[in-house]
């Protein structure tokens, strides 16, 4: 039993060793060699700051017009909160420029006061 025990810690420890170049460098520190080695486990993914679309991206495709579900919209008066669904419409500007995305709006409350 000690024998079997004896080599499995054995076992163990040989397989969780290694070589210096094959650990990552500590924390905050480079590699020795990170100057001679291509990133070739990074990815770069483009980003698209209008997908989703957000307020004033384009939306010519969509045409004026046109709302899209934009997210939760909350309202706080006092000690009350509401919450609607959001909704992004495709305006066409009076200035005769691209047709933009609006606001995250949710539907409009009358007010008699």
């Amino acid at each position: 039993m000690i024998a079997i025990l004896a080599v499995t810690c054995a076992s163990v420890l040989f397989a969780c060793s290694a070589s210096d170049g094959d650990r990552p460098p500590p924390a905050g520190e480079d590699h020795p060699d990170a100057a001679n080695q291509p990133d070739r486990n990074v990815v770069v993914v483009p980003v698209d700051p209008c997908d989703p679309p957000a307020e004033r991206c384009p939306c010519a495709d969509a045409g004026a017009g046109t709302q899209i579900y934009c997210g939760t919209v909350y309202r706080t008066t006092s000690n009350h909160v509401d919450c609607a669904k959001g909704y992004r419409t495709c305006i066409d500007p009076t200035d005769g420029g691209t047709l933009r995305w609006g606001a995250c709006e949710g539907p409009r409350i009358f007010n008699a006061d």
